[in-house]
């Protein structure tokens, strides 16, 4: 079962693939740049900070049988928990939209995700209500793994594969600049999670 295209809510830079609407940022993994995953469900990281973006999503039984992905930014496949058997498309604060199906169709247990994304450095950081990024994501049992990056060629996941930091419970604060052209940290990054720590 897939669904049209449908504008989902993006806050603080990410939207969600939640199982029954909890997060654990403490857990947060950035390391393959788009698919941020944590101990239960994951959080999707976008260009811009807030607005609307589009996305598609397939509970499928197996993975994509296509092989072509040149006409996305980034390809990514990562494991992910849904312990409830209740994974699905969430915004930040909003909760599901109501036209996306349920991504964990095989009950509770380990999925594996493929997210594909576009459009992620059009407008980085900024207030986007019709952004032109867009995201398809599909879902299907499987066991656990490592993740797999099959394409890789956006800003914004490099930026935040670079900054990586598996299991974070405080982000350190940044290093002072001693010179103009030293990396600062990822806004994207930075966004993504005080946003996960402000949800209940």
């Amino acid at each position: 079962m897939s669904t049209s295209e449908i504008r989902v809510r993006v806050d603080d830079g990410s939207f969600c693939l939640s199982d029954r609407g909890e997060i654990a940022p403490e857990t947060l993994d950035f390391s393959n740049g788009l698919i941020a995953t944590m101990n239960i469900g994951a959080m999707i990281p976008t260009g811009i900070h807030t607005g609307d973006v589009k996305v598609r999503a397939t509970a499928a039984t197996g993975p994509p049988t296509t092989s072509d992905v040149t006409e996305w930014d980034e390809v990514i496949e990562a494991s992910v928990h849904a312990p409830h058997g209740e994974l699905r498309v969430e915004t930040l604060y909003s909760g599901p939209p109501a036209q996306f199906p349920l991504l964990s169709q095989a009950g509770p247990g380990w999925y594996r995700l493929r997210a594909y994304a576009r459009g992620r450095d059009i407008a980085r950081d900024a207030v986007q209500d019709d952004s032109a990024e867009q995201y398809y994501l599909v879902c299907w049992p499987a066991p656990q793994t490592t993740p797999l990056i099959i394409r890789a060629t956006d800003l914004t996941g490099r930026g935040l594969r670079t900054g990586a930091v598996k299991q974070i419970a405080t982000p350190a604060p940044p290093e002072p600049a001693t010179d103009p052209g030293q990396q600062q940290e990822d806004p994207i990054r930075r966004n993504l999670l005080k946003a996960a720590r402000r949800k209940p």
